[in-house]
């Protein structure tokens, strides 16, 4: 196990506008948007792996990420969703949900991603990938969407 700082940690350190929902347990926020309504569900504490949680807080992880996964379905109506739980690189669990369209370039691969190396924005080789934005419209019905799974 490494260990980060709070101070170094971006997961502790997300500014409080990018966060779109906060549970008990977990934030939720958008990921890169190299497939339209990529989000992140991070737990809030510096766990890596999560056989170190208590049953109880995995099953509350999981319902938010499953909230999550139908907020994602409700609002952009993909025609799969890819799940993906990582705690490598920051100290913190989290959970990525990648809607995924036969339309785009990937479809049928594991999702595409960029990851840093050496401070460099890198990929796994030649992709037709390109971040888009969310339109306002999108994010703001994807906030509504949370509201709705959460209350």
């Amino acid at each position: 196990m490494f260990y980060v700082g709070r101070d170094s940690c971006k997961y502790c350190n997300i500014p409080e506008e990018k966060i779109l929902h906060r549970t008990p347990v977990s934030f939720i926020m958008f990921g890169s948007q190299l497939h339209p309504g990529h989000v992140k569900i991070i737990y809030r504490e510096h766990v890596e792996d999560i056989r170190e949680l208590p049953p109880r807080i995995q099953n509350a992880l999981w319902s938010d990420v499953m909230k999550t996964a139908r907020a994602v379905d409700r609002v952009f109506r993909p025609d799969r969703l890819n799940y993906q739980l990582l705690g490598n690189w920051e100290p913190h669990i989290h959970w990525h949900i990648y809607p995924r369209y036969r339309t785009d370039p990937d479809w049928g691969q594991p999702p595409i991603l960029h990851w840093k190396v050496d401070g460099r924005r890198v990929s796994p080789g030649p992709t037709k990938m390109k971040e888009i934005p969310l339109a306002e419209e999108q994010a703001g019905a994807f906030k509504e969407a949370l509201k709705k799974e959460f209350s």
